[in-house]
């Protein structure tokens, strides 16, 4: 594995607030809200069925598309589960039916639209800016690091100690 040249692009909580509040959609927030909220990939989001919101336990159970046949568990906030609940009962999402019946290339759209309307520089507007903001989020939180690896699907504990890297460079 390369290591990175450059750091991870992220947003602050207050700007990712604003990305997702410039949504029009309520589907739309809501699939930036799962991004932000669980730092899940792009194509782990539109994977997502009814069945892997674990209400009882509080967390997405997803399945890590880097990692084949792996599952893991990402807590979810009871106000998002809220959300969540009322996405599928008011869509009619039955068993085995996707949360977000979108393509990754509508997902990029809905995050580029909604950053440009927050005033966010286009290098900002990505789904995976999203992710990262998430672990740069938990890091400031401080979640450990081996907990954050395991609810960002990392195999190596190198790609999640960029985040503590980045925090570094940020307070020079």
């Amino acid at each position: 594995r390369v290591a990175r040249s450059e750091p991870p692009k992220y947003l602050m909580r207050d700007q990712v607030v604003a990305v997702v509040g410039a949504c029009g959609r309520s589907r739309d927030r809501l699939a930036l809200r799962v991004l932000w909220e669980t730092g899940v990939r792009v194509s782990e989001l539109t994977s997502l069925t009814s069945e892997s919101v674990d209400f009882t336990g509080e967390a997405l159970r997803v399945v890590t598309l880097k990692r084949h046949g792996h599952v893991r568990a990402v807590p979810v906030r009871p106000a998002l589960l809220g959300e969540l609940a009322r996405h599928i009962a008011a869509g009619g999402i039955g068993a085995g039916r996707r949360l977000f019946p979108v393509t990754r290339q509508r997902i990029h759209q809905i995050v580029r639209a909604a950053a440009e309307a927050a005033g966010l520089p286009p290098d900002r507007a990505h789904p995976h800016t999203l992710r990262h903001s998430f672990a740069i989020a938990c890091v400031l939180a401080r979640v450990p690091v081996l907990i954050l690896a395991e609810w960002l699907g990392h195999r190596s504990l190198e790609s999640t100690l960029v985040y503590t890297k980045v925090l570094c460079a940020d307070s020079r």
